[in-house]
């Protein structure tokens, strides 16, 4: 007998053991909430179906406890600051994340830096961040068979993954280390869509049933998981003192949620910039330690020359200053957009808008810009390629 390999098997590396006790967590949760209901329970934090339940009078005892009362909430939606969302039927009401808009409002509206007229756009543009995640992982159609639903998930698992390998194979050839993770789930996923196509959909076995249900659940979790993440990004970002235009190419985020910025991408917020501007929503760009408008530079305290070379590298001001002269007055002052044009957030192309949450001019540009997150943010693959591997199914379905 070898003792070494014995104690190996017996000590499971970190990944491996925060996977299992991940799955653990959630088969709890899947087998309490069946138990108490008689259902899964479903996740549903951002899904505007739901919103004609949810009306002032539930948003008003939801924000109670954050000290806001019902005149300063009436007040944040009449002027529009918190919007009402509309179901698919046109009925209204809020979203089950409004009480943490409102919340965030009341923290931001204590501050002198904004007035109600940025307040507003700044819940636009988190609306705009929820309608973009829904947009990319998207709620499934409640009353569908279980079976044909997790189908298609496991088909666009398999597309991303796909997609994402090529990505990563022809920026960071074949030795790319998230290349053997691609393909571990990639291979988990096709196994997996080979066990699902061993079976009749019409007559499926209770094991069976059982265990897409559980598996489904897994994927529901996790997508609302990303959803969350993704939100409270947004909302750490305003609540350190960016502007909403300001995005990063490289950002950590711990399980609490708490995130430590480290590069602005200034190509890309100078674009959402104009994109703001175009439509009307011309204010100043936002950081922690400094404003910039079209007369320049302000900083919000004095400095001295150390620590102005300081904020200098922290904030690359060289790549700010570079791709500003590049826009010249088209930065802040672009052509206006007609209502139904938008300008592209990959590429800057203006193209016309046949749905209120396109934000991209083409798949192309949508595809390239969700190729770029998962080679440049960390949280990215954090969220979507280590958590889902966590979870993966293709073990015990194969």
């Amino acid at each position: 007998m070898n003792p070494g390999p014995v104690e190996a098997t017996n000590t499971p590396n970190p990944v491996e053991a925060f996977r299992r006790a991940h799955r653990e967590i959630v088969s709890s949760f899947y087998e309490q909430s069946v138990l108490n209901t008689g259902r899964p329970v479903e996740f549903r934090l951002f899904d505007r179906e739901i919103c004609a339940e949810l009306d002032v009078s539930w948003l008003t005892a939801e924000v109670k406890d954050y000290g806001v009362s019902r005149e300063r909430l009436d007040e944040m939606i009449a002027s529009g600051t918190i919007p009402k969302w509309s179901d698919s039927r046109g009925n209204q009401g809020f979203l089950l994340y409004t009480p943490e808009q409102v919340k965030t409002v009341e923290e931001l509206g204590g501050l002198t830096r904004y007035n109600t007229a940025e307040l507003r756009h700044i819940v636009q543009k988190w609306n705009e961040q929820i309608e973009c995640s829904v947009e990319v992982i998207p709620y499934d159609e409640l009353g569908g068979e279980d079976f044909a639903i997790y189908r298609s998930h496991v088909e666009r698992e398999i597309e991303d993954l796909r997609r994402h390998k090529k990505a990563f194979e022809e920026h960071e050839g074949n030795s790319a280390p998230s290349l053997q993770l691609f393909q571990e789930q990639l291979t988990g996923w096709e196994r997996t869509a080979a066990w699902l196509d061993s079976y009749d959909p019409l007559e499926l076995p209770d094991r069976v049933r059982d265990r897409v249900s559980r598996r489904l659940f897994e994927l529901r979790y996790l997508n609302e998981f990303v959803r969350i993440s993704d939100a409270m990004a947004f909302r750490g970002r305003i609540i350190q003192g960016f502007s909403p235009e300001v995005l990063f190419s490289h950002w950590e985020q711990d399980w609490g949620g708490k995130v430590k910025w480290t590069k602005i991408d200034w190509c890309i917020t100078l674009s959402e910039v104009q994109r703001s501007r175009a439509v009307g929503q011309q204010f100043p760009i936002h950081t922690p330690d400094f404003d910039l408008t079209e007369d320049g530079l302000q900083l919000r305290a004095a400095v001295t020359p150390a620590q102005y070379e300081e904020l200098y590298q922290k904030y690359q001001l060289e790549d700010l200053f570079r791709e500003a002269e590049k826009l010249g007055n088209e930065l802040w002052h672009p052509s206006a957009l007609a209502s139904n044009t938008d300008l592209c957030v990959g590429c800057g192309t203006r193209f016309k808008r046949t749905v209120p949450t396109r934000r991209y001019c083409s798949e192309t540009c949508r595809a390239r810009a969700k190729q770029q997150r998962w080679r440049d943010r960390d949280p990215e693959r954090a969220r979507q390629a280590i958590a889902r591997y966590w979870s993966s199914t293709y073990r015990e379905n194969s």
